[in-house]
This record gives structure tokens, sequence and C-alpha cells, in this order.
């Protein structure tokens, strides 16, 4: 039963339609919110636990519409990213939904995670015996 739990749990992300990237850093990219007269729009960019997007973590807010996601543990994790509209007037924020980057529809025509594991050290002193 226990292989059955761990054939499907590797799947799941094919079973959905999402595309799996093995790659840290990972570029992302995403397309402009239109300028509203008298604020400021920038992006907020999120990185959460597949399974578990309540408990996220904002790695950085940019104006720019790239960013370099650097993933500190091992796991499957999916990126999130929402506009932050701020008041020029009075410095208020307001913030969109999030965008996540495993949600199939229009937002993420492309859906993905991004699995992480750390690559082992080469072994040294290599020598004949």
């Amino acid at each position: 039963m226990r292989k059955v739990f761990l054939i499907v749990l590797f799947c799941l992300p094919l079973l959905l339609g999402q595309t799996v990237i093995r790659q840290n850093p990972a570029d992302i990219a995403w397309d402009a919110v239109a300028p509203i007269t008298g604020s400021t729009i920038t992006y907020e960019v999120l990185v959460a636990s597949l399974g578990d997007k309540t408990s996220f973590t904002i790695v950085g807010e940019t104006g720019s519409l790239l960013y370099s996601v650097t993933l500190l543990s091992e796991g499957d994790w999916v990126i999130g990213v929402r506009t932050v509209r701020t008041i020029d007037s009075n410095s208020e924020r307001l913030l969109s939904l999030i965008n996540w980057s495993d949600v199939d529809g229009v937002m993420t025509p492309n859906p993905f995670i991004i699995r992480y594991y750390e690559v082992p050290v080469a072994p040294e002193n290599l020598r004949l015996q």
C-alpha cells in the first residue's frame, strides 16, 4: 500500500497537468498589470510548499516582470505572484489575489511546480590503488 501511495504522490503533478521543473534558481516571468493613475505598481513573489499555500513566504518585491527564485530547502514548491498597488498620496498598499504556478487556467496557462533536491558533492581524492 505504501508503494502505491508513493507512486501516486510522485505522479500527482503529471496527473494534474503540471510541468515539474528541476531547476534552482528558477527564473519566472509574468505579464504587466495596467498602471493606475496616482499609484505605483509592484509585484510580490511568494514561495509555498506544494499542498500548503497558507504558509507562504514572501521572497521579494519587484517592479520588474522577471524574478529569479532560489529555493533554500528540498521539496516540491509552488511560486505565487501578486500585484501590489501603493497609493502615492498616503502610501496605502492594496494586494491582489495570488496567482499560483500550479493552478491551471487563464492566469497560468502552463502550470508548473519546482522540485528541488540538493545535488551531492563529487567524491574527492580519486586515485589508483
